[in-house]
């Protein structure tokens, strides 16, 4: 072995065994945060690629975590393999608890975003005939609720569809695209799928920005060059 080649393997042995496990846990932690905050399930598709830099502070209730990390999927928006991200673990002393902050959430391709929805949905069929099948077996009132708005979808509003889970709301999407099947210019339905789809957004968006500050919210609900939904989510988080 050359004597260049053992320097190099020196080094990043140097590299991996200088970053602490505890900082190697919280990182581990925050990956699998992360990659459960997606409704669609793409983050799931985030990896490690390398720990940049840390930094662990003791504050006064909490040990902070600051991290830069770089993360690889194959499907950013910005058709990068990896990119880079500022993250913050806290760990609260009494407790344990953890909580996370992240700088920008990963922005995935729309088009991958949509195939994860699609294989999401139909991966749920399944389980959707079953739930929907035992409830009818049982005479559940909500199961007959749910058969009539299948019905009448002119009477849906959105408070009807922010009463339904996750699970439930894409059981529902599925059931109504089914029985929308062949059938073209049908107002009433294209309506409901429109609610219905802005209400698993507002979801998915809640789940990213509510680990941030206030001042981060702040900043967001103000921007007038940020996503509407964006605004209105950061403004209910601040409100609260």
């Amino acid at each position: 072995m050359s004597p260049q080649t053992l320097l190099i393997l020196c080094l990043l042995l140097t590299t991996v065994t200088s970053t602490p496990s505890d900082v190697i846990t919280q990182t581990n932690n925050f990956l699998a945060h992360i990659r459960n905050l997606s409704d669609s399930g793409i983050y799931e598709t985030l990896t490690l690629s390398n720990i940049v830099s840390y930094e662990v502070t003791d504050g006064l209730n909490f040990n902070n975590y600051n991290l830069q990390l770089e993360l690889g999927s194959p499907h950013y928006r910005s058709k990068r393999r990896v990119e880079t991200f500022v993250v913050m673990v806290m760990v609260e002393h009494s407790t344990g608890d953890l909580s996370y902050a992240i700088d920008t959430f990963p922005a995935m391709d729309p088009d991958s975003v949509e195939d994860f929805w699609v294989k999401k949905v139909e991966g749920r069929r399944e389980m959707r005939n079953y739930l929907y099948e035992g409830l009818r077996e049982k005479g559940n009132d909500d199961a007959k609720h749910f058969e009539e708005t299948l019905i009448n979808v002119d009477k849906i509003t959105r408070s009807n569809l922010n009463n339904l889970n996750n699970d439930e709301l894409l059981n529902f999407i599925d059931q109504l695209a089914a029985k929308n099947e062949g059938v073209t210019d049908n107002a009433d339905v294209d309506s409901v799928l429109v609610k219905a789809k802005a209400v698993l957004r507002e979801r998915y968006i809640t789940s990213q920005l509510s680990g941030l500050k206030g001042e981060v919210l702040k900043r967001i609900a103000e921007d007038v060059a940020e996503d509407p939904v964006r605004r209105q989510v950061a403004g209910k988080l601040l409100m609260k």
